[in-house]
Formats: structure tokens, sequence, C-alpha cells
């Protein structure tokens, strides 16, 4: 009887065969259990942004007829990640991530996978699985954030220990538009587009590209909250953004809540900046015209409320 049960068990199972690029059978015959693995920057290199001719003889990764599997770089010691937007839309099937890192590739690869029921995988843009087919017609956005409910304070913040403590909060909002180009133009630079100290934060060198391609914005309130007052519903001053999208699919918009906070006890001040608050991720071909309400998400992608 046990052994039976091994038996419709391991019948359920799924399995893949690990095989060099180099050896994939490039006829028609059907391939499909077959995973390939290729490092991000040599994938990057050869095969999403690459100047040089490649030969015929230099098989390049079809996810149609196979499983790609890109993984990070080794020398990334610092198990930071790599932006996925290039590989997705290469339709790559398994771009492999430091989970251990938070920031902006994890905030995008949670926010790409919300589909489904968060079941961990989603059906690929129509022109990804069919080569005949044309890529879907651009959308264009229109957003405008209004005001913010019930924020928290920020990731590890401690509460006042003292009553007479004075603290004032200027929470702001990063919107972030990542696009296939941008992600490619990023890569591209010299060092990483994050901070040093967190993938939540870009480099200075990330963020002017992200300016250059009028990508980010930055939203403040209309005037300074303190929290004695009203500490977690601010309302934010006029602003609009429009954001053309040529692949809904792909492209995506992140919005991040940080908060700069000064306490101020008789002559003394402490400065606390840029610690965030939660963040939300979509694709532009999941949002939906009308009011919403973005349900910001904690460290490591926990709800916050």
């Amino acid at each position: 009887d046990r052994h039976d049960k091994s038996l419709i068990t391991l019948d359920q199972c799924v399995h893949c065969k690990t095989i060099k690029l180099a050896d994939v059978d490039q006829s028609k015959e059907d391939k499909t259990w077959y995973v390939t693995s290729i490092e991000e920057k040599s994938c990057f290199n050869n095969y999403i942004y690459s100047k040089a001719e490649r030969s015929r003889e230099d098989p390049a990764p079809n996810p149609n007829t196979h499983l790609v599997r890109i993984y990070p770089n080794g020398w990334r010691f610092k198990s930071d990640n790599y932006i996925p937007l290039a590989y997705w839309s290469k339709g790559y099937q398994l771009v492999a991530l430091n989970y251990q890192t938070d920031g902006y590739p994890m905030w995008l690869n949670e926010g790409k996978f919300m589909r489904a029921g968060r079941s961990g995988w989603i059906l690929k843009p129509e022109y990804l699985r069919f080569p005949d087919k044309h890529v879907q017609s651009q959308k264009t956005v229109k957003l405008k954030v209004i005001s913010g409910s019930r924020l928290p304070r920020p990731w590890g913040q401690r509460e006042l220990d003292d009553p007479s403590q004075q603290e004032v909060s200027r929470p702001q909002i990063e919107v972030t538009f990542w696009t296939v180009e941008a992600a490619i133009k990023l890569q591209q630079l010299k060092s990483s587009p994050f901070s040093d100290d967190s993938d939540c934060v870009l480099s200075p060198d990330g963020k002017q590209v992200m300016e250059d391609l009028g990508h980010i914005f930055q939203i403040k309130p209309d005037h300074q909250v303190d929290r004695s007052d009203d500490p977690h519903n601010p309302i934010f001053e006029q602003n609009e953004m429009t954001f053309v999208s040529t692949e809904p699919d792909i492209d995506m918009i992140v919005f991040k809540v940080s908060d700069t906070v000064t306490r101020q006890k008789n002559c003394f001040q402490e400065l606390i900046e840029n610690k965030v608050i939660g963040y939300y991720a979509i694709t532009i071909e999941d949002m939906r015209s009308g009011y919403r309400v973005v349900p910001l998400k904690g460290k490591y992608g926990a709800p916050l409320i």
C-alpha cells in the first residue's frame, strides 16, 4: 500500500533535464523538459545587449523549445540582485534572484507574480509564446496620488521613549516606471544601480538614468505632518504623472513610501532620513482605471496591515 502511494506521488512530479546550451538539439523534436542555465552577465552581454554578430554555430537560448534559467553572477558577494525585466522580455522562464536581499529587483519579481493567485507561475504574453504574433499595442497611464492612510513607522524605527520629545514626519512617495529600456541602461552602468547599503534605494547614477528617461517622480505632502496631530494620513501636493508603455505585460510601476523624521528634545535634533515605510509593485497590464487603494507591503513582502 505504501509502495502504491509512492508511485502515485512520483507520477505527479515534473522533472527537468539540465543540459548545456551547446548541446541543446535545435531540431523540431520536443525538448520541453530540457533546462539550460546561463549566468546573468553572460546572458546580458551575449543575448540581450550585444553589438557583436554571433556565428550560426553559436546557439542562442530559445525559450520556445526548452526552459531557460538565468542565475545571479557569482561575484555578488553581498547577495544583491540584478533587474529581471530585460530577461522576462526575452521569454526566459526561470529568472533566479537572491531572495534574502530585499529591494527593487525583489519588489518587481513579487509584483510580476501576483497574478494567478500568487501560484508561483504566470502565462507568458502571446507574442513571446508565438513568434509570429506582434507585441500588443502600447498603453498610456495617467496617475495621480491623492493621500496616504494609516501609514506606520518606517522599518525598524523605534517608538518615542520620552513624551517630551517632539517628532516631525515628512512622508514622501517615489514612483518609478520600470521598462526594458530602463533595465538595460541601468545594467550598463559600471557600478550597481542601487546604493551600497540597500537595494531599496537607487544609487546617484541609477537615479540619474531614471531621471533622464523621465521614469521617476517624487511626491511630497503639501504640509509637514506632526505625528502628534495627524501621524498617519498625509495629503499629498498636486501631482500628475503620465507613462507610455510599449510592453504593458513587462513594464511595471513601483510605489515606494519613505519617511524623513526629525526628532527634537531641548536643543538636540536627530534626523532619520528616507527610511522605507512600504512599497507596492504592479504590471501596467494589471492596472485598472478609477480611484484605487494601493496596499503597501513591508519588509520581505509582509503585509503592513
